[in-house]
């Protein structure tokens, strides 16, 4: 089973107005409990609302020329070979997927918020720092999209044996109880 771990930042949180500034992929292989591949790139914009936050200089946007493109199709290539895509607070994430210059996906969302159970988390719903540092994880870099991936990936690293950790989630997701929803594009 391969996931793809995703994470976005944005210039807000509406994607009816907001854009998407940067794409982070991790291609993660359940079997052998490793990162296969992962792509990130920024998104060419003028302005970044909440530059304060994800630490985004607009400018900087602007230098991937082209190459955001290139990134984009590698990201589509990942796409099709996942069994199921992953994100911290995944409701967040899959909204902006089918709006450009994201595609959209009918695979289904695993939210490592919410679908999963882990262990050596006492709450129900947790950030993902407080995840990373459950597991031993530090040196967290906050709100910039191929960290968030690194940092799940990082916690899928820790977890035995995680087929079956994975296999749970998708039976939550996919048979969800009163108050859950099935996450899917």
């Amino acid at each position: 089973m391969l996931l793809l771990i995703v994470d976005v930042e944005t210039t807000g949180t509406n994607p009816q107005c907001d854009r998407v500034l940067e794409l982070g992929a991790i291609l993660y292989s359940v079997p052998e409990q490793t990162t296969v591949a992962q792509v990130s790139t920024l998104i060419p914009s003028f302005d970044n609302p909440v530059e304060s936050i994800n630490g985004i200089v607009p400018s900087a946007t602007q230098r991937v020329g082209q190459t955001y493109a290139a990134a984009l199709g590698l990201f589509e290539v990942y796409l099709a070979q996942a069994d199921y895509l992953v994100a911290h607070n995944a409701d967040f994430d899959r909204q902006w997927f089918g709006k450009a210059p994201l595609p959209n996906s009918p695979k289904h969302w695993l939210c490592t918020a919410k679908d999963f159970v882990w262990p050596r988390v006492r709450r129900k719903k947790v950030s993902l720092s407080s995840l990373a540092l459950s597991y031993g994880i530090s040196g967290i870099i906050r709100h910039r999209a191929l960290a968030d991936c690194q940092i799940i990936a990082a916690v899928f690293d820790r977890v035995h044996p995680l087929e079956n950790f994975v296999q749970q989630a998708i039976e939550r997701c996919l048979c969800p109880q009163p108050g859950n929803s099935v996450a899917e594009v």
